[in-house]
């Protein structure tokens, strides 16, 4: 049931299929390319025609006019994070780094391990290693940004090697929330800096740096956003409080609780200051305020996503100490 030609991979080697059936793709649109030539070759008879002629048998496609590539058709290669960025991270680097025209969608659950035997998991630093490879068009992009994600998108197709956009797929059912409430969602890890949105396009003016644009983030001189609502710091944890999955990285803050702190300003203590410390948040139901206390591998989760937002901000050169 696709408008398109789909092939599924039920094997982990995603990539490397997709690398496989992109070369068919240009080497196919290189035959069609050296008789089209060789055609005018013909009706033109220039000067050197015979040169000419054995110069096509060692035509590659990367010697393709960009009118020319165009008649390749375009792959996208869609899949979550688990298969493209957890067990096949090395070949998706491989495929960045390959100059083929493979456009990687991934959806990712933004699930950072909680709850798991490993909590140090590298997807969550997806957009950031795939920036580093400085090849391929890249970009984080979210549902609850639709002109973000369709210009993202038309770039990553118009671009003439490999891209990659990340892109944040909230579950209803999954992650334990309403459905009603996905739009929402997508908005908060884009607010509260777990997956803020950025382009990179290594054809673009300039240095690498200028390259980068964090167009679209609340606030993008300010380490955090403030909420719609009160004006406070999003921080991570605001997002993933409302999502059943991550339901036991909360509990009461006890009257015997060490430091309590509110979780923008903890995040904002160096590692000495923060040991002796408990980093809570404030839930307003009513006419009431609730404080829950953080756990420490929450807590750690929202330090690396703003760490990696202010790694944005510095690249992009929007906050820098130079």
């Amino acid at each position: 049931p696709f408008q398109a030609p789909v092939v599924i991979d039920m094997t982990g080697d995603a990539a490397q299929l997709a690398a496989g059936l992109v070369e068919g793709h240009l080497h196919e649109t290189t035959d069609t390319v050296r008789l089209l030539r060789l055609a005018r070759i013909e009706i033109d008879h220039p000067d050197g025609i015979d040169w000419k002629r054995a110069a096509l048998t060692d035509l590659r496609w990367q010697d393709l006019a960009a009118d020319e590539l165009e008649l390749c058709p375009p792959l996208v290669l869609i899949g979550s994070d688990e298969m493209l960025a957890g067990q096949g991270l090395g070949q998706l680097i491989w495929l960045l780094n390959s100059g083929l025209p493979v456009e990687i969608l991934v959806l990712s659950d933004l699930g950072f391990g909680l709850g798991q035997s490993k909590s140090n998991d590298p997807r969550a630093g997806l957009g950031l290693l795939a920036l580093a490879q400085r090849k391929a068009f890249v970009a984080q992009t979210s549902i609850s940004d639709p002109a973000h994600l369709g210009e993202s998108m038309l770039q990553a197709l118009a671009s003439d090697g490999p891209a990659l956009l990340q892109v944040y797929a909230p579950s209803p059912v999954r992650h334990g929330f309403e459905p009603r409430q996905t739009l929402e969602l997508a908005r908060l890890a884009v607010d509260s800096r777990t997956l803020p949105l950025f382009c990179y396009d290594p054809h673009g003016e300039g240095v690498f740096g200028s390259r980068i644009s964090l167009r679209g983030n609340p606030g993008p001189e300010s380490v955090f956003a403030p909420r719609e609502e009160d004006g406070t710091a999003c921080t991570t944890a605001d997002w993933a409080f409302e999502q059943d999955r991550f339901g036991n990285q909360f509990g009461p803050l006890g009257t015997d609780a060490p430091g309590p702190t509110p979780l923008h300003d903890w995040l904002q203590l160096d590692d000495a200051a923060r040991a002796n410390k408990t980093p809570f948040i404030a839930i307003v139901e009513g006419d009431e305020e609730r404080r829950l206390a953080v756990s420490r591998s929450l807590a750690d989760v929202a330090a690396g996503c703003m760490a990696n937002w202010q790694t944005l901000q510095e690249l992009a050169g929007i906050v820098t100490p130079f």
